[in-house]
C-alpha cells in the first residue's frame, strides 16, 4: 500500500506529494514529516527517524512513543497551511470581552439606535419567555393573536349581538309593556293598583286597588269566594245561596212605588222587581173581592210574585194574592174575609219578582 506523506523542511517550506510504497523518503536532518494515512508524525534528527510508525517499519523510536516537537522556525507567514487552520478558528474571548458576530450585527441594525456591535446586550430581553419592565409601546392586539381585543373599560363594554336579542325580548322593571304575557297560576298575596285581568286559575289573598272588571273563563270554579259589595248583571250558581249574616234581596234603586188612582180595581204600571202598591180607598164591602192589573216589563210568565200587607186596610179585613202572572204583567185580588164589616183603608202592598224557569 502505498503511503502518503507531508513534509516541511528545515526552513519551514512545506514539501507535498511525496509517497513510496516500501518506507517513508530518506531521512534529512532537520525535516518533520505527517504520514496523512495514519496521522503520526516523524522527526528527523541526525539522519535518524525519531517516531513511530506504521507496524510495517521498525524504525528508532517503534514502540516508546512519539518524541517532542522541536522549535518552529521561520515567520508565521511561511506556515501557509497552519495559518488557513487558524483562520477557521473563532478567538479566545474572556468573560468581559463583548464580541459579535457580523451576523448578529446585521440584526443589531435592525433595532433603535445605533448598534456598533460592541454594546453590552444584557439589558436586553431573551426571545423565549422575555420580562420586560416599564411599558413596552409598539405591540398590538394583532401582535399577540388578540385582534379582537380592545383595551376597554368595564363600564364601557358592550354586549353581544345575542346577548342584546336576549335583552330585547326582556320587559322593564318599571312600567313594563307585557304582549299576551301568561300569567300562569298566581300566588297568594296582595295584587295592587292593577288592572284586573282575565283570571284562569282560583286565587287567594287582598286584591287592592284595583281597577277595570275581572273576566272569568267559562268553567272556572270559585271555591269560597268573599264576594263582598260586589256590583253586576247576573250571577249563576249550581248549588244553594246562603247567608250566614247578610240580607238576601234587592239594593237600593231596583225597587219602586206607585198609587192606584179611581177604585180598586184601576190598573197601575211598575217596572221594577221589587216596590210598594198603595191601593185606592174605595170601600170595598164584606165578603167581595177587587182585582186590579199590574202592569211591569221585568216580568216573566215563569216568575214567581211575591206579595205582603205592610199596612192601610182596615183590620181585619182585605188580604191581597196573585191570581194571574204573564209577560209583563200580573194581576193581584184583594179578598175582604170579614163578615159584616167594609174595608174602606188604603192598603199598602209590598211585592218582590222572583225569576222562574219550567225546563
Amino acid at each position: 500500500m502505498a503511503l502518503s506523506y507531508l513534509a516541511q523542511d528545515a526552513g519551514s517550506v512545506f514539501i507535498t506529494g511525496l509517497s513510496t510504497d516500501t518506507k517513508p523518503p530518506s531521512p534529512v536532518t532537520g525535516w518533520t514529516f505527517l504520514e496523512t494515512d495514519t496521522g503520526k508524525f516523524f522527526i528527523v534528527s541526525g539522519g535518524v527517524w525519531t517516531g513511530v510508525f506504521n507496524d510495517a517499519y521498525a524504525l528508532s523510536g517503534e514502540g516508546g512513543g512519539a518524541s517532542a516537537w522541536g522549535a518552529i522556525t521561520g515567520t508565521l507567514s511561511n506556515q501557509t497551511d497552519l495559518q488557513n487552520a487558524l483562520d477557521g478558528k473563532a478567538p479566545s474571548l474572556g468573560a468581559d470581552d463583548n464580541y459579535v458576530t457580523d451576523a448578529e450585527k446585521t440584526k443589531l441594525s435592525n433595532l433603535s439606535g445605533v448598534n456598533t456591535g460592541d454594546q453590552d446586550l444584557s439589558a436586553l430581553a431573551p426571545k423565549a419567555s422575555p420580562a420586560f419592565t416599564g411599558t413596552p409601546t409598539g405591540i398590538t392586539a394583532t401582535h399577540v393573536g388578540l385582534g379582537n381585543v380592545t383595551n376597554t373599560s368595564d363600564a364601557d363594554k358592550p354586549v353581544s349581538t345575542a346577548q342584546q336579542t336576549a335583552l330585547d325580548l326582556k320587559a322593564n322593571l318599571t312600567s313594563p309593556v307585557l304582549v299576551t304575557p301568561a300569567l300562569g297560576t298566581p300566588s297568594s298575596g296582595n295584587l295592587a293598583n292593577c288592572t284586573f285581568p282575565t283570571l284562569n286559575q282560583n286565587t287567594s289573598g287582598t286584591a287592592a286597588n284595583l281597577s277595570g272588571t275581572p273576566t272569568l273563563p267559562s268553567g272556572t270554579t270559585l271555591v269560597a269566594p268573599v264576594i263582598g259589595a260586589a256590583t253586576g248583571t247576573s250571577l249563576a250558581v249550581t248549588g244553594p245561596v246562603t247567608s250566614s249574616g247578610g240580607a238576601l234581596g234587592y239594593a237600593t234603586g231596583a225597587g219602586g212605588a206607585v198609587t192606584q188612582s179611581t177604585n180598586r180595581t184601576t190598573g197601575v204600571t211598575i217596572n221594577k222587581l221589587s216596590g210598594a202598591i198603595t191601593t185606592n180607598n174605595a170601600s170595598l164591602a164584606a165578603a167581595a173581592e177587587a182585582t186590579f192589573t199590574v202592569t211591569n216589563s221585568q216580568v216573566l210568565v215563569g216568575d214567581v210574585i211575591l206579595l205582603s200587607c205592610r199596612s192601610g186596610q182596615t183590620a181585619g179585613t182585605s188580604i191581597p194574592f196573585v191570581t194571574r202572572v204573564a209577560s209583563g204583567a200580573f194581576d193581584i185580588t184583594l179578598s175582604n174575609h170579614h163578615a159584616t164589616t167594609a174595608d174602606t183603608g188604603a192598603m199598602i202592598i209590598n211585592f218582590i219578582v222572583l225569576k222562574s224557569v219550567s225546563s
